[in-house]
């Protein structure tokens, strides 16, 4: 399955690939990385069907699926479409069309530990060094938090100010 993404100011495709865990009847997504667009047709041509067969260790960090927020007709008009452009883990679950149990609600981001475990360009799995963290975090909640209410505080404190030296 492919996601649309851009990756420093390039578009691409993030690569999601179905496992099985432990020959049993379950699967998982794993985000294996980044390629860019005009490489897509070669990367599935190199990534015959015999490779899926083998056991893999993955190292990574379980996420949940995205969800955006918009209008459900719009949900439909991008589903209807056959393209990814978030990681819909329910649509991409009926887009693979197999009848066994995959994780419609999380899936896991492939993480190599260091940048000299690239064994191949592409596809430009996640590593410490171009981790992309998320943004709001409960540090940027409290900072925020902090800023405005001293500015609030500062601002009542003003205004208390000003009254007092006009009454």
């Amino acid at each position: 399955m492919f996601v649309h993404r851009t990756k420093d100011s390039r578009f691409g495709l993030q690569v999601l690939s179905l496992f099985r865990l432990n020959n049993q009847n379950l699967g998982i997504f794993v985000n294996r990385g980044w390629i860019p667009a005009e490489k897509k047709e070669e990367f599935e041509k190199s990534h015959d069907k015999s490779q899926q067969n083998d056991p893999t260790k993955i190292t990574g960090i379980l996420k949940k699926g995205e969800q955006l927020e918009m209008r459900s007709k719009q949900k439909d008009l991008l589903r209807q479409s056959g393209e990814n452009h978030f990681i819909d883990l329910e649509t991409m679950k009926n887009q693979s069309g197999l009848e066994e149990p995959i994780s419609d609600l999380l899936y896991i981001e492939e993480f190599i530990q260091e940048d000299d475990q690239l064994v191949q360009l592409y596809p430009y799995p996640s590593s410490k060094r171009n981790y992309v963290k998320p943004y709001l975090t409960p540090q940027k909640h409290f900072e925020y938090a902090s800023f405005w209410g001293m500015t609030t505080g500062v601002g009542l404190f003003a205004i208390k100010y000003v009254l007092k030296k006009w009454a």
